[in-house]
């Protein structure tokens, strides 16, 4: 399980720019939400939460959301797989 913990950190940080003052602006993750990502790195949360929004744009749980072009209300840039 420490190879996958791993792959799924490096996938995270591949999805947020690697300044922090350019979270919620540009990437591909947390779009719209430096306070939030900023909180969950706090927390120690940030790749829990990554994992979570790519299982659920593999699943499509946000598909049907029209509020936005992208998934989860514009947080994160996939809508399904």
């Amino acid at each position: 399980m420490p190879e996958l913990s791993k792959k799924i950190k490096e996938g995270m940080e591949l999805a947020l720019p690697k300044d922090k003052k350019d979270w919620g602006k540009k990437g591909i993750w947390g779009l719209d939400s430096e306070e939030w990502l900023l909180e969950l790195s706090k927390e120690d949360s940030l790749e829990q939460e990554y994992i979570v929004s790519g299982i659920d744009s593999f699943f499509g749980l946000w598909e049907s959301y029209t509020e936005s072009d992208k998934e989860m209300r514009g947080i994160y840039a996939p809508k399904t797989r």
